[in-house]
């Protein structure tokens, strides 16, 4: 399918074409430059319901990985690919009648005040006095092509069921008790031989004082300095050994 990169002007005529369709009645605004698309409006459908139609008009999706990053994967429209706006806002504006409308109903409420209460906590109020019949509110219409729950994430992150087979010979029948010893048993610095130098290690510039403690207890359970043949962090070998020595004890 053909590619083709677009900047904020023409990403918010596709996006004003999706909330008409969406919210027939509601009046928006919208504003765009070079890399931006600005909706706002007052009162009408809730931010969370207008982000869902933003969602549908991401370009730009979350890699999730060692370093989480974005890749230009672009929006499909009218049978083309179109790499948009990298940045899409929603600013919805409450009118004072409505706004003191909601604040009564949480103040009265035996849960969060309006005042201590956060976006999420208050649009979840605003939706119950909607159901209540309390306040009118604005649905969006059944157009699942239009809209999208969550914006795309793209996770390649490794499968936690995964083995890393370069640790699992290495720390084969090692159980909790080996490690943590119990009341009755010698105190910790007895249990453990922990080298005296730190080798540097290739994936660590600069340790911090908890990685470097991560890495002595790693290479005391291993018996060897094992970290410059492995592309793993310390961070990453720890919480792994970790889920290895405890993943079976759970609940016990």
């Amino acid at each position: 399918m053909e590619k083709v990169s677009i900047g904020g002007k023409e990403t918010k005529k596709h996006i004003r074409v999706a909330l008409k369709a969406v919210f027939p009645s509601v009046k928006f605004s919208l504003t765009s430059d070079y890399d931006t698309v600005q909706i706002c409006w007052t009162d009408g459908p809730t931010a969370p319901d207008v982000e869902k139609v933003l969602n549908r008009f991401v370009s730009y999706t979350r890699v999730l990985a060692r370093d989480d990053h974005h890749k230009a994967t672009g929006y499909e429209w009218d049978g083309v690919i179109y790499i948009g706006a990298r940045y899409l806002n929603a600013i919805r504006r409450l009118s004072d009648e409505r706004k003191q409308a909601i604040v009564t109903y949480m103040d009265a409420s035996e849960e969060q005040s309006f005042a201590n209460a956060n976006v999420s906590e208050r649009v979840q109020a605003e939706s119950k006095m909607i159901a209540e019949g309390l306040l009118q509110g604005v649905l969006p219409l059944d157009l699942p092509h239009l809209m999208r729950d969550e914006p795309p994430v793209i996770d390649q992150r490794p499968k936690r069921q995964e083995r890393n087979p370069f640790f699992a010979d290495m720390f084969k029948g090692v159980q909790p008790a080996d490690v943590i010893p119990s009341e009755e048993k010698k105190p910790l610095n007895n249990v453990l031989e922990f080298p005296q130098n730190l080798m540097k290690r290739k994936f660590v510039d600069s340790p911090t004082p908890e990685q470097q403690l991560k890495m002595l207890v790693l290479e005391a359970l291993s018996k060897q300095k094992f970290f410059q043949e492995t592309e793993m962090t310390v961070d990453e070998a720890f919480a792994y050994v970790a889920k290895e020595l405890y993943a079976d004890h759970r609940g016990k």
